[in-house]
């Protein structure tokens, strides 16, 4: 009886994660949000402290700011696809952005009396394919 109830467990749950995955492959947002979720956890892994999410000064916003091993502040901005395009993801955060991204970062050290200290810009990109694993790719200070 026993193997039964195991065999059932593994597949109710490997139901609900392909139930779950088809979902965020159909809702931009909720497929956004995941990703900055698992980025986070990611960052955390490699010894980031979280300080905040989705930050918002006026029409600019930074995904995810954190602190480093070393103390300083990093600003990530997350790309979440469901498959690579013609470009890298990691391209999606053009001149345009960057001037945004770095706007905002002002605002928040300036806010935060943190003006004088040391950050960076990051970029991670995550690929959500319809089975297997998400692909992930870290860059570190991406742009200055």
């Amino acid at each position: 009886m026993r193997p039964v109830f195991y065999f059932l467990l593994s597949f109710m749950k490997s139901f609900a994660h392909i139930f779950f995955r088809k979902k965020l492959l159909k809702n931009s947002s909720a497929l956004g949000s995941w990703g900055e979720k698992f980025a986070a956890g990611m960052l955390k892994k490699k010894g980031h402290r979280l300080i905040c999410s989705n930050y918002r000064k006026g029409r600019y916003e930074i995904d995810l700011i954190t602190s480093d091993k070393t103390g300083r502040i990093v600003f990530t901005e997350v790309k979440t696809r469901r498959q690579e395009g013609l470009k890298p993801s990691e391209r999606a955060v053009d001149k345009d952005k960057k001037k945004f991204l770095k706007s905002a970062a002002k605002a928040f050290l300036r806010e935060n009396g943190q003006r004088e200290r040391k950050f960076q810009f990051d970029i991670i990109t995550i690929i959500l394919p319809p089975k297997g694993r998400p692909k992930t790719k870290h860059i570190e200070k991406a742009f200055s």
